[in-house]
């Protein structure tokens, strides 16, 4: 026989389970409903007499109003039937409606508000944001130490009506203070390592008045000048910035190589050495093979020391080889190559053996 099993407490003392409420489990649903009814029936008398029974000496006015309420119960009590709690197992939880409840008036009204508020902020907005643009930051990657002059460009995009507190800012590098302000209706000012190098009244070739001083006219640049140049056009309303980097670099001067004797009296060093060279280069050794070609893929293996000189580096690049692998005249070359700019160098040099003074040395 299948047994009721109670879920959440114990089934009470004395409670029998009738045959009918079992059958009912796996009976069609109207049949079902037919046999919990008259089983609860059945159930329900009997618990009243076992009710009757046990709370008869305790049997008091409170009782007696309980018992009024459960035959009439008040209008705003709802009252559950064990029949209506069959009902609701067999017929499961209730659906939720497929249909789309109206919205209230004031509902949608608020909703369209909302919209609409939205829509013009967000034209608001773009018409801010779009009143300053810079569209070009014309600075050169590299510049030669020592060039004559060199220009800074930042273009923008302003409307007129937009140009109100106006101001074009240049920063170099992280320094918190501009290098160079000008605030329309002011003449411009520089302050900083740019100060002795800037040529103030330098106006951009332009009929825009909003455009006249926003470049940087700089005057021989120095290797000091390398790093990164940020530009910042403002109004009352809106900014908008932009950087890049520029390197003044220095080739470097008296490119040499030369010989010497190691401690192992076998051994001869060969060396290419370059001065205040900047920024700091790059520098390999190659050999010519005797077959007479170069083999730019196998640099021979080097030692590098370098050395500030005033913020420029003094490099040499040097190897080993014993003297039985050189034959009568060996051919060098030394490379030499500035990163980031259009600079680079190959040097020729030619070994001859017993000579112990600098080597000859030739543009490649």
């Amino acid at each position: 026989m299948a047994r009721v099993v109670h879920f959440g407490r114990r089934a009470p003392r004395g409670h029998r389970t009738e045959p009918a409420m079992v059958a009912a489990a796996g009976s069609h649903p109207s049949a079902a409903v037919s046999n919990l009814r008259r089983a609860t029936a059945v159930a329900a008398t009997d618990a009243d007499d076992a009710l009757g029974r046990r709370r008869q000496p305790y049997y008091t006015h409170r009782h007696r109003r309980r018992e009024a309420e459960r035959d009439d119960p008040p209008s705003d009590t709802l009252v559950r039937t064990p029949e209506s709690i069959i009902s609701a197992a067999v017929a499961g939880p209730p659906r939720t409606p497929t249909s789309t409840m109206a919205r209230p008036p004031v509902t949608t009204k608020l909703l369209l508000g909302l919209y609409s508020l939205f829509y013009s902020c967000t034209i608001a907005l773009d018409a801010v944001v779009d009143s300053v643009t810079i569209t070009d930051q014309r600075v050169p990657s590299a510049v030669l130490n020592g060039t004559e002059y060199v220009i800074l460009d930042c273009v923008y995009k302003l409307k007129p009506e937009e140009a109100k507190g106006l101001v074009i800012t240049w920063y170099f590098n992280n320094s918190p203070s501009p290098t160079y302000q000008w605030i329309q209706g002011q003449p411009p000012r520089a302050i900083g390592p740019l100060k002795n190098h800037l040529q103030l009244g330098f106006a951009v070739p332009t009929d825009d008045a909003l455009a006249k001083y926003r470049a940087l006219y700089i005057i021989r640049p120095t290797i000091e000048l390398t790093g990164n140049y940020k530009c910042i056009v403002s109004t009352y309303n809106d900014e908008d910035f932009m950087i890049k980097k520029m390197i003044v670099y220095a080739p470097g001067q008296h490119m040499h190589m030369k010989r010497t004797k190691a401690n192992d009296q076998d051994m001869v060093n060969i060396s290419c050495t370059i001065y205040r060279v900047f920024p700091m280069p790059k520098m390999q050794l190659y050999k010519l093979e005797t077959n007479g070609t170069q083999n730019r893929n196998n640099s021979l293996p080097i030692e590098i020391l370098d050395y500030q000189n005033d913020g420029a580096f003094d490099v040499t690049v040097s190897t080993l080889f014993s003297e039985s692998e050189l034959p009568s005249r060996t051919t060098f070359f030394c490379e030499l190559i500035i990163p980031s700019t259009p600079y680079s160098i190959t040097k020729r040099f030619v070994f001859n053996p017993g000579n112990t003074e600098s080597l000859s040395a030739g543009m490649y």
